[in-house]
């Protein structure tokens, strides 16, 4: 993800989407920034979550709220490419 990008957020299994930017990563912890503390609040540590950007869907867990900020532990990355072109051979007519 870019500097300041907007990503979509989610609590799961089956949260509603909230809008935030991309902070940036360090290591494996991707920081996502909210408008207010009170959208970040939202997601409590311990929060299992989908992050969606415009080329990758990061899973992982809200590890820290700082602020505006949750420190999220990404453990896994789908590239949304890639995912888009398995979707489109299980749905394909041939496969039926």
């Amino acid at each position: 993800m870019s500097e300041r990008e907007g990503v979509r957020l989610r609590q799961l299994p089956a949260g509603g989407f909230r809008h935030g930017f991309d902070a940036g990563f360090e290591g494996d912890l991707l920081h996502v920034e909210f408008a207010s503390a009170g959208e970040a609040g939202e997601f409590p540590p311990g929060s299992t979550v989908e992050v969606e950007g415009a080329r990758t869907i990061y899973l992982g867990e809200v590890y820290a709220l700082e602020g505006t900020k949750l420190v999220i532990g990404v453990e896994h990355i789908v590239d949304r490419q890639a995912l888009n072109a398995i979707q489109e051979v299980w749905s394909s007519p041939d496969r039926r």
